[in-house]
């Protein structure tokens, strides 16, 4: 069956206030992971190794990226929830009342 609509606002909440933990812990390495990458471009000798460095670059931003867009529907997924407050004069849509919620 769907959630009630006070259970979406709450998923939402939790979901994005786990994100949010989950990203500050990952900002802590991100001074660490950017010497690492420093290092290994510096240490390159050959055209191998800067290749090498430079996919372990991108590879991390890639990654920055994927964190960055799962922060933004996070973010969405709370701002919407929050539309379906009493009181609004929005209401939950019909897929997510009648239990047809995808994911």
């Amino acid at each position: 069956g769907a959630l009630p609509v006070t259970g979406l606002r709450k998923a939402a909440a939790e979901n994005g206030y786990a994100l949010a933990l989950h990203i500050r812990q990952n900002l802590a390495a991100a001074p660490l992971n950017g010497q690492v990458l420093a290092s290994s471009a510096a240490a390159s000798a050959d055209l191998r190794g800067d290749l090498t460095a430079d996919s372990a670059a991108a590879l991390s931003s890639l990654d920055q990226l994927i964190g960055l867009h799962a922060m933004l529907a996070a973010l969405l997924e709370i701002r919407a929830s929050e539309q379906f407050r009493p009181g609004r004069s929005g209401s939950a849509p019909s897929s997510l009342q009648q239990g047809n919620a995808q994911p």
